[in-house]
């Protein structure tokens, strides 16, 4: 069945998700079968979020590079075996966890975090994951959080994902991706709260 017939029956705007999910699928067959235009179309579209992601984690853009590339060349070599069970995005995420995880397992030690900059100033975990008036501080309780604590914030914070998609990213269930989320709300609220900064 060719691109065309497999979209006929999503063209209306309600089907926009549905639509990127089967064209993201499309592209993924497209790379088990080694088409480069196909694997350059999916790095075009998962690449910068990817990267983000890891200077987040990690907080090394030049690790962030190295694990760019890592991570699409096991989409490259495991492209075949991808069988649809969850979405691209979500199989992409996956592999870019594992990675994530791999690395720092290999390299503790204490990283220099990079927050991205926001134009809030209210007090809340949510709004407040980076503000200009409050780096030092945002480092402070980020640092105290472990990799598992952070990254439910940045997957949903910064690449807004659900529940549901984390929960399939991190192979847990939805419960424990909820508790998660609530431990690194409160302990980022508590160590601000520490450090008088004004709600």
């Amino acid at each position: 069945m060719n691109r065309e017939a497999l979209l006929s029956d999503y063209t209306g705007e309600d089907h926009t998700a549905e639509l990127e999910r089967i064209s993201d699928w499309l592209l993924v067959k497209g790379v088990a079968a080694r088409e480069e235009r196909a694997f350059a179309e999916l790095y075009g579209r998962y690449s910068v979020a990817i990267y983000n992601y890891l200077v987040h984690m990690i907080y090394d853009p030049l690790v962030a590079e190295d694990l760019l590339q890592e991570i699409f060349f096991s989409i490259w070599k495991g492209a075949g075996r991808f069988r649809g069970q969850a979405s691209v995005k979500t199989w992409i995420y996956r592999i870019a966890h594992h990675q994530t995880v791999s690395w720092l397992r290999r390299n503790r030690r204490t990283l220099d975090l990079k927050l991205i900059d926001f134009s809030t100033s209210e007090h809340d975990p949510e709004e407040i994951y980076d503000t200009s008036s409050s780096h030092e501080a945002l480092r402070n309780a980020l640092v105290q959080l472990s990799i598992d604590h952070r990254e439910v914030l940045e997957l949903s914070f910064f690449h807004g994902m659900s529940y549901a998609e984390i929960a399939k990213v991190l192979r847990c269930p939805i419960g424990t991706v909820k508790s998660r989320m609530s431990y690194a709300k409160r302990r980022i609220g508590s160590v601000l709260d520490q450090q008088d900064i004004p709600k």
